[in-house]
């Protein structure tokens, strides 16, 4: 049994003599010796006894009987305190020679003694142990652990020395010649010669970088204790050859062996070659030439193609084309082909395919410009009066006057259609390529003859069987539809189809007599609306007729259901009121259209898309209807103010505006348009004024479906008078083709550029002067740049909003708001390019005047290099942000510091004064090739 105290002042200790209980009392440090002061109190005897401990020797206490007592060793805490290790052993009462004694060495000294694993303390050590076999461990920083096994008998003693082995070892190098930079592991140690540089053991890297001579690199195995000698031999720097070819990629074969592929740099050594370049599809190209030492050659290499380029054109464009069959693409494209005859055909739908052969010959460019032949016809519809529905073969088409209708060859039937109209219908053919117009006049039904009414101006005739209303004469553009009135008959066109269809089915009813009993009226034909039952649609108008509204101009019918508060504003085809919901006291917009004849049918078909419509982008239209007047209640969008006045709109807020206002509008309303799309819904219409405002300027696009209604109120075009936003296939789609999706973007870059230049892209004094701007396909818009530099960055992105040919315009909103982001990240780039030249500017001031300075040779190179190196940073990030006339300067200022690199760096120089004059941009293929020569200079340098 043995037992140790380590940080405890007291210990019970038990054997078979009794039960003991041990304190420390004190521990004393000098210089060569610890003592240690404990206390022993027999606890079943009541005595007690004071032993004093000396570090490494036994002793033994007749009270604590049966116990060996020894000091091994001391401590000393963080705290200062003192903690002393006390180890008991139990040993023969009546024979205390069984211990041996173990001394431990080593060389050096100072290595930790580890007994079965226990840690003993430090050499040298001495132990007093009880017979048996031990393993010994000797440890000791920077030095391989020494194992071994003793064993020790009863009085024994016994010395261990270990002779540790170091872990490191030691490295010599010399170069010739000397002064080469020496890196170890890539960590820098200085120049040679180095003498006993200590390394651990194992394996390490070795750089040694000298100017003009190749940089040598190897790996050396320090073994302990031992010195490695590295005599190094450095190597001149060989000639450089540089081969550039058009086309770029051609394989280099330098005296038969392969090099690589074009643009190529090769370190070669002087001398004399033969070099081969070739590429599939050209002829090889040969030349022999000669190296001298550290001379940089550089070749420019046109290899003959064996092929021709073939361009292929249509009009109009985006025809697919087939070579041999085979899909390569759409008119207009250009195609690379090997000598030889091929079969062209151009497919396009609408047109007739377009087929011919043709032969290339190498390095020949031909042109191939057909003008496709249209697959299909036009036709023309007018009527007597106008306004009347057409059906092509069935399906409704649209309402005459109808314009260059597209329709494929052959026989098509025509129907035309109007209340109080006779039906017309006709079978016409069309021809590929034909235009052909088809009028009538259209034959008015008369009613019965019988007895008459008159009330409130509006003509009731009965007979004993049926009560019919007489067909008022037809709406035109120029001629407004009676507004309703409060003491007069609910009139609505709808209601109209709906007697005269009944009519037809049943054969009459009966009218509501003079004085007589009320007899059931003819249904309507049902309104489009969901949810609404006959009898919430029925509302007399007369329950108005002496009602006060506070508003003028609101709708009597509806003071049940709306509070109107505010008369908002009026257009031509709606006045729009602010209104309270009376239901649940929601503030509304009220937008009352003005609907004749001809745009009651198609009001709500519509406008019913816009129920679909849910974004923040976009006014949300809660409810539309018919009854008791035609009306549409939205969401009420309350304006921003602009020097104390309220702006609702888009249209009436000041332009220019800043970039980052343009761009938060401009996106808003992308979104907008996004969500829609991604419904099938297109606008058609978009400009400021449907574009209304938040008070934190947040965009909401309004009046969905409202443009074909629009147009059927107004007689000129889908903007009223203005063209000013309109498409080209909106003024001419019998060349541009139908309005869709992308007719929307044309109408958001025309707003967008509007935001930031404040003027539109197509002006003019009259109607027809903007719109023969807009549909010309050769007058180009003035470019953003133009008017405002700071614009420049926009000018492509408008190359593509406004694409007179739809498809040459972005093809999706998100495909716009996507080269927004890369455009927002370039920005970025460049900000941060402006930030790093603010800096190397100033770094290049500090280390120009270090330079002038400089007293050794030594400071000199060492501030020229950072010079150099300033300098090239700054020429690329000039050339990246096409500050040519900064450039131009920079690559002046590096001529002073190359000699071998000076051709090379003129040519760079006359490159950007040919850019300056031509005022062209700084190309990426530039800029690549003077990342080449500033690293050969920088090299040139030493850097």
């Amino acid at each position: 049994m043995s037992g140790s105290m380590l940080g405890e002042k007291r210990l019970i200790v038990k054997n078979n003599s009794g039960l003991y209980l041990i304190t420390l009392l004190n521990v004393d440090m000098d210089m060569d010796k610890v003592t240690a002061l404990v206390e022993v109190y027999n606890i079943a005897e009541k005595t007690n006894e004071h032993i004093l401990l000396h570090e490494g020797e036994r002793a033994y206490n007749s009270t604590l009987k049966g116990f060996d007592m020894r000091l091994d060793s001391v401590f000393v805490g963080i705290d200062d305190s003192t903690i002393a290790r006390i180890t008991f052993y139990l040993v023969d009462d009546m024979n205390l020679t069984t211990l041996g004694t173990l001394t431990f060495k080593s060389t050096p000294s100072g290595a930790s003694v580890y007994l079965n694993g226990d840690y003993k303390g430090t050499t040298p050590l001495t132990l007093s142990l009880l017979p048996g076999n031990y393993s010994v461990r000797f440890s000791k920083n920077g030095y391989y652990d020494y194992t071994t096994k003793v064993a020790i008998s009863a009085g024994e003693k016994k010395t261990i020395t270990a002779v540790l082995t170091p872990e490191f070892g030691y490295l010599k190098i010399t170069t010739e010649p000397p002064g080469a930079n020496v890196y170890i592991n890539d960590e820098y140690i200085g120049r040679t010669p180095i003498s006993h540089y200590k390394l651990s053991t194992g394996a390490h890297t070795v750089i040694l970088r000298m100017k003009n001579y190749e940089s040598y690199v190897t790996n050396v195995t320090i073994h302990p204790g031992e010195e490695t000698n590295l005599a190094i031999t450095l190597t001149p720097l060989p000639s450089h050859l540089i081969i550039n070819s058009v086309p770029s990629g051609s394989e280099v074969y330098v005296n038969g062996t392969y090099r690589g592929k074009t643009p190529l740099h090769l370190t070669i050594k002087p001398g004399t070659y033969n070099l081969r370049v070739s590429k599939e599809d050209h002829g090889e190209y040969t030349t022999t030439f000669m190296l001298q030492p550290n001379e940089t050659k550089t070749l420019n290499i046109t290899l003959t193609p064996n092929y021709a380029h073939l361009t292929i054109k249509s009009d109009p464009p985006g025809a697919s084309i087939y070579i041999n069959e085979t899909y390569k693409g759409k008119t207009p494209l250009t195609v690379d082909l090997m000598m030889g005859t091929y079969s062209i055909k151009l497919s396009k739908e609408g047109y007739q395919d377009y087929t011919l052969k043709v032969t290339l010959s190498p390095g020949e460019s031909k042109t191939l410009s057909p003008s496709l032949t249209p697959a299909y016809g036009f036709l023309s519809v007018t009527s007597e009066p106008a306004g009347a529905d057409v059906y092509i073969d069935g399906n409704y088409v649209g309402t005459t006057p109808l314009t260059n209708y597209k329709l494929s060859p052959g026989e098509h039937e025509v129907k035309i259609k109007k209340d109080g109209y006779k039906e017309y219908t006709k079978t016409v053919t069309i021809t590929a390529g034909e235009k052909k117009t088809l009028s009538t006049s259209l034959v008015l039904l008369l009613p019965p003859t019988s007895s008459t009414t008159t009330a409130s101006g509006i003509t009731t005739t009965s007979t004993t069987t049926t009560t019919t209303t007489t067909t008022p004469p037809a709406f035109t553009s120029e001629t407004p539809a009676p507004a309703q009135t409060s003491g007069g008959s609910n009139f609505n066109p709808i209601y109209i189809a709906g007697a005269l269809i009944g009519l037809l089915l049943v054969g009459g009813v009966m009218a509501k007599a003079r004085g007589g009993k009320s007899r059931e009226k003819p249904k309507p034909e049902p309104a489009p609306i969901e949810d609404k039952r006959p009898e919430e649609l029925a509302v007399p108008a007369r329950k108005h007729a002496h009602q006060e509204i506070p508003v003028p101009g609101f709708p009597p019918e509806l003071l049940d259901k709306y509070e109107p508060l505010e008369f908002l504003g009026e257009g031509g085809f709606a006045k729009v009121f602010k209104a309270r919901r009376k239901k649940d006291g929601k503030i509304v917009a009220l937008k009352i259209p003005r609907i004749d004849e001809r745009t009651s049918k198609t009001f709500l078909k519509e406008i019913t898309a816009w129920l679909q419509l849910d974004h923040p982008n976009i006014v949300r239209l809660y409810d539309v209807d018919i009854l008791p007047v035609p009306y549409l209640e939205m969401e009420f969008v309350e304006g921003v103010n602009v020097d104390g006045k309220t702006v609702r709109d888009l249209g009436g807020y000041p332009k220019p505006v800043d970039e980052k206002t343009a761009l938060k509008l401009i996106k808003g309303i992308a979104e907008g348009l996004k969500h829609a799309h991604s419904k099938g819904i297109y606008h058609r219409d978009l400009k400021p004024l449907n574009i209304l405002l938040k008070s934190d300027l947040t965009p909401k696009i309004t009046d969905w479906g409202l443009a074909k209604l629009g147009t059927m109120s107004s007689g000129r075009s889908v903007l009223g008078y203005t063209p000013l936003y309109a498409s080209p296939e909106h003024l001419m789609p019998g060349k541009y083709g139908h309005t869709d999706w992308r007719t929307d973007i044309w109408q958001l870059g025309v707003t967008f550029y509007e935001l930031l230049t404040g003027k539109l892209p197509f002006e003019g004094y009259t109607y027809e002067e903007v719109f023969g701007k807009i549909t010309d396909e050769s007058y180009r818009f003035t470019p953003p740049s133009k008017i405002n530099p700071a614009l420049a960055k926009y000018d492509g992105i408008f190359e593509k909003l406004l694409a007179k040919r739809k498809e040459e315009r972005y093809q999706s909103v998100e495909e716009f708001l996507k080269d927004l982001e890369k455009l927002d990240e370039v920005e970025k780039k460049r900000a941060e390019l402006e930030k790093e030249v603010e800096e190397l500017k100033k770094t290049l001031s500090k280390s120009v005047q270090a330079l002038k300075r400089s007293t050794t040779v030594e400071e000199t190179l060492r501030n020229r290099r950072l010079v150099v190196e300033t300098l090239g940073r700054l020429a690329l990030a000039y050339a990246e942000l096409n500050r040519k006339a900064e450039l131009l300067n920079t690559l002046n200022d590096l001529k002073f510091y190359t000699v071998q690199n000076l051709v090379d760096l003129t040519n760079a120089i006359n490159t950007v004064e040919l850019l300056i004059k031509e005022n062209l941009p700084v190309s990426d293929d530039f800029i690549e090739r003077l990342k080449v020569l500033i690293h050969n200079i920088k090299r040139e340098n030493g850097a």
